[in-house]
């Protein structure tokens, strides 16, 4: 159930659930301190994922301050409702699934996982369905080996289980191996022996 409050600050704020999704008191400080802990990387990427619509002051923030083109993941359809009309003025796209897994088809998702992005969390609506927002995660960052080889063949290279994953006669190799393959001057022999290291870490 979607409630609207007003934080002390005079912003309109949600409350789903009887969780509020935004600070009760300031919610466009608590967005720039949201922000603030999370600038790595956002200006080095095309495009920027954010697992949580929340009151919708992070995304605001968000799309005020990076040339990035910005995701919204979002499970609950009530909340988008009730916040996309006021980020109708940013370059913000919002995707409402209900299961993790429907990610893999979503046209712009698989577009973007080709290319440079980043993955951003908002804490009070990932506590909504932590469940589906860890899956989504997984998902994006390809954080095991199902999600990682939908990845590796989106890019156009072959399955990663065409082969063993250790070779015989060969040893594994560890993270520590894939530091040495900077010194690697083929690049395909590079990419073999990173390859290899990761098969090795996600099995």
């Amino acid at each position: 159930m979607i409630e609207i409050e007003i934080a002390k600050s005079g912003d309109r704020i949600l409350r789903w659930d009887g969780r509020l999704l935004a600070s009760r008191v300031d919610p466009r400080k608590e967005a720039k301190d949201w922000l603030a802990r999370r600038r790595t990387f956002i200006n080095r990427v095309r495009r920027v994922f954010v697992l949580g619509l929340g009151s919708g002051y992070h995304v605001r923030e968000l799309a005020e301050t990076t040339s990035a083109e910005i995701i919204v993941v979002e499970y609950h359809h009530p909340i988008i409702k009730a916040v996309s009309p006021d980020l109708s003025a940013f370059p913000v796209t919002t995707i409402n699934v209900e299961r993790a897994c429907e990610l893999r088809g979503h046209a712009l998702v698989r577009e973007t996982v080709r290319e440079s992005f980043v993955v951003l969390d908002h804490p009070a609506s990932v506590s909504l369905n932590p469940g589906f927002y860890k899956e989504c995660r997984a998902i994006l960052v390809g954080r095991d080996w199902i999600n990682l080889t939908w990845q590796w063949k989106l890019k156009g290279f072959p399955s990663l289980d065409s082969e063993p994953r250790v070779q015989t006669g060969e040893d594994p190799l560890t993270i520590h191996d894939l530091d040495g393959t900077e010194l690697v001057k083929d690049s395909t022999e590079r990419e073999r022996l990173l390859l290899k290291a990761l098969r090795e870490l996600v099995k």
